[in-house]
């Protein structure tokens, strides 16, 4: 495995330093937590690590967290040994799309702290199967979906990502960030030519006859491959085996099946079973591939899934802000959502722009447009992505604003550069401009997300909607908890609003209330509202989040935490808090908080600030050295890890260098 720290320069300007947390290798952490304090360190000894996460509070719920898919082959190569693993020599050429690029276990774990950077607490990672050592036409079956199934089964990893051993390392370090892991499988299909179609073809249905039992999406083969026939007890048996294996052997956290329209839900209510028999707590979330309509929905969410895939919402999303269209159709898709789910069921699917099996939204957006007005765009669909209920899916690349068209363009590798703060700053090719500027927007949206009650877990009110063409093109919606209320609003037209935009806002705020643009890209002043209307005016192409001025934290219950770190600094140093929750500064430093010098025997102080933090919230943390000429030294070591459960204090000696 190569080493890929973050590149955190000791002098850089506080503008572009908008996040750095820390070694992506292993590392002491330094901090000796309270006893009474939920502090996991992220270096410890297999016991240590089973011990202090299963005294962590209950997690996150998955309605509450933001879930960010790495394609594996197509991410980072961190063990360039396992590169020419392929029985195929022409798979292994990185030259060719089609072929393995050498993403593994390996680079997606160097990447966790960038995942963890950008705020995401969720990995969807793609199937770890042993694939098949053949190539199909022109491809190679690099995503991992065409699985060499044999009999007996013996679980075992594509030797092209990695082993056990590595997928282990990714989930344990994943855990240790607070972040959940989410596995994907495949039931539908065998790969071309696997090992049990020679085994068992009475497994599998004929491609010359499964049409004439009239159900062809079900019973005939996905583009080829070997379609496993479910109403064969050995088989629909042998899939269970296969997947309690996995199950069984890995700390999952949840599971997101293929291609679930191509079997049929009665099959799914038995498998869904069967893995929570092994893992209650297991979130399973079905790919049903349908962007017209949610015909099809319910019959696979009463069949056990907790969640699946809202393409058409997607399409609206397209059709709304990648084309200029209405903002009536992407609000009539999410209150379509709304109305036929409900609140709870709303709320556990997956939103989102793009995939690996569809162009990436970029592409939506016409060509010929400025590079200013497809930023603008872009960053309308992010906003809606991260502020409406249900569980938004980043797809790696999302956040620079990758482009992809069509198979495999939409699986590019992901660019080197993306993960450090110098190298996105800037023009590059492959993303839409300023990919600096879409990764700061996407990270803020993903912190205001997580820190406010009503946009992860609020219900949904829509306040307004363009309803026809001799009204401003404008979309917004509240978010609403009983503690907290937050309006999101659009203006998808090329014109600023003509006139100020009436939101009645009726047991939401009162008159005289004052809001505020929390999100602060479109420019707009602080806003009071009037009886019970809000007079909303916005820019062209822009998207606000606005909540009461007088709370810009309303964050849940809180708990008072004591931070004091033993550091050594210089003339004009101090020393600095930043980290993952907003209150800490979100990793921008020019939002750190400042701690104050108590004790100092020389140029050894004690440095020490009490922050409130949300409660049963898992943050991460680090302390940062600054001097008068913002020159930035970072703690060394891995992110420290913190829990509030209660009021606490936490006490530890600056780390100077990499172990």
């Amino acid at each position: 495995m190569h080493n890929a720290h973050l590149f955190c320069p000791a002098a850089l300007a506080l503008s572009l330093l908008t996040a750095c947390p820390g070694p992506t290798t292993p590392g002491p952490v330094t901090s000796q937590p309270a006893e009474d304090a939920a502090l996991v360190a992220l270096q410890r000894t297999e016991a240590e690590r089973s011990a202090q996460l299963s005294a962590l509070p209950p997690a996150t719920p998955w309605s509450e967290r933001v879930l960010y898919f790495a394609l594996l082959d197509r991410f980072s190569n961190g063990d360039y040994g396992n590169d020419d693993a392929h029985g195929v020599a022409a798979c292994n050429d990185h030259f060719d799309p089609h072929a393995f690029q050498g993403g593994d276990l390996a680079g997606l774990q160097d990447r966790l702290a960038y995942i963890e950077e950008l705020g995401a607490d969720a990995l969807w990672v793609s199937p770890l199967y042993r694939g098949v050592p053949n190539k199909a036409g022109a491809n190679c079956g690099f995503p991992g979906y065409w699985v060499d199934f044999e009999d007996p089964y013996e679980l075992a990893l594509d030797p092209r990502y990695g082993d056990a051993a590595a997928f282990d390392a990714v989930i344990d370090e994943a855990h240790g960030r607070g972040m959940t892991v989410m596995l994907d499988m495949v039931v539908n299909h065998a790969g071309y030519d696997a090992t049990l179609v020679g085994q068992h073809p009475e497994w599998f249905h004929d491609p010359n006859t499964c049409a004439q039992g009239g159900q062809p999406e079900i019973d005939c083969p996905l583009a080829g491959l070997p379609d496993f026939d479910h109403d064969v007890p050995a088989a629909a048996g042998y899939l269970v085996d296969v997947h309690h294996q996995w199950v069984e052997r890995f700390d999952l956290d949840g599971i997101r099946m293929d291609t679930v329209k191509h079997v049929t839900p009665s099959y799914f209510s038995r498998w869904t079973d069967a893995m929570r028999e092994v893992r209650p707590a297991l979130y399973m979330v079905g790919e049903l591939l349908d962007e017209g309509s949610f015909v099809h929905y319910d019959g696979y969410l009463s069949s056990g899934f907790d969640g699946l895939f809202n393409f058409p919402l997607r399409q609206g999303l397209i059709a709304t802000f990648a084309r200029g269209e209405s903002t009536d159709v992407v609000a009539g898709r999410m209150l379509e959502t709304w109305q036929r789910f409900g609140p709870e069921q709303t709320k556990q699917l997956v939103n989102l722009l793009d995939n690996h099996d569809v162009h990436r939204f970029t592409e939506e957006i016409p060509r010929h447009l400025s590079p200013d007005v497809t930023r603008a765009r872009y960053l309308m669909a992010m906003t809606a992505l991260l502020t409406l209920p249900g569980i938004p899916q980043i797809y790696y690349g999302n956040e620079i604003g990758m482009y992809g068209g069509q198979d495999p363009d939409n699986r590019r590798f992901m660019p080197w550069w993306a993960f450090y703060p110098l190298t996105r700053q800037g023009q590059s090719s492959g993303v839409i401009g300023s990919p600096n500027i879409v990764w700061d927007t996407t990270q803020r949206l993903i912190a205001l997300r997580r820190a406010m009650p009503a946009l992860k877990r609020g219900d949904y009110r829509e306040l307004w909607r363009q309803n026809g063409p001799a009204h401003n093109n404008v979309w917004a919606f509240a978010r609403h908890t009983d503690e907290q209320t937050v309006i999101v609003a659009f203006n998808n037209g090329e014109q600023a609003t003509d006139g100020a935009v009436p939101l009645h806002v009726t047991g939401l705020f009162g008159g005289g209330t004052v809001l505020t643009d929390v999100l602060g890209r479109a420019g707009l002043s602080d806003i009071t509202v009037d009886g019970d209307t809000l007079w909303l005016a916005l820019p062209a192409q822009s998207a606000v989040v606005l909540q009461n001025a007088s709370s810009p934290h309303p964050i849940d219950e809180r708990f008072d935490v004591t931070f004091s770190v033993q550091a050594q600094t210089h003339w004009g140093q101090n020393v600095y808090l930043t980290g993952s929750p907003l209150d800490l500064g979100g990793w921008n430093l020019g939002q750190a908080v400042k701690l104050a010098p108590q004790d100092c025997i020389d140029d050894q102080c004690s440095w020490r600030t009490t922050v409130a933090l949300p409660r049963d919230e898992t943050f991460t943390f680090k302390f940062v050295k600054i001097d008068d000429q913002l020159s930035a030294q970072w703690e060394a070591g891995f992110n420290h890890v913190l829990t509030p459960t209660e009021n606490t204090s936490v006490s530890t000696t600056f780390q100077e260098t990499y172990p």
